[in-house]
């Protein structure tokens, strides 16, 4: 049996990256299993995550997958 914890972090990292995409899905319907209890962890970790946090993290999921053009340091 996978355990709870494992669920409520695949529910935080799924909202994060639906929300970097642009979707707003039903968590209900992406959540990965059946089980009641399971389910119940899949929605804290989903739920449990602010607005402006979410933001954030989006934001840095995607300038992580982001090429910078611009080389760092200095040119002269």
């Amino acid at each position: 049996m996978k355990s709870i914890p494992l669920y409520e972090k695949r529910g935080y990292d799924l909202r994060i990256s639906t929300f970097a995409n642009g979707e707003n899905p039903d968590p209900l319907t992406v959540c990965p299993t059946g089980n009641p209890t399971l389910k119940n962890a899949f929605l804290k970790g989903w739920h449990s995550i602010t607005g402006v946090r979410l933001e954030v993290e989006a934001r840095v999921l995607n300038s992580k997958n982001t090429v910078r053009s611009l080389p760092r340091g200095r040119i002269r």
